[in-house]
């Protein structure tokens, strides 16, 4: 099973709820996408 968590954080308190998801949902992979880095293309 693959897992993306998509979510948009600039002061790093949504990144930091990311990431107790993702722990949360282990043992199966879940990948980590920070949308406020990202380009828009």
């Amino acid at each position: 099973m693959n897992i993306g968590i998509f979510f948009g954080s600039t002061t790093g308190n949504t990144e930091d709820v990311a990431e107790q998801v993702q722990e949360f949902l282990a043992p199966h992979p879940a990948q980590l996408h920070n949308i406020a880095t990202e380009p828009v293309t």
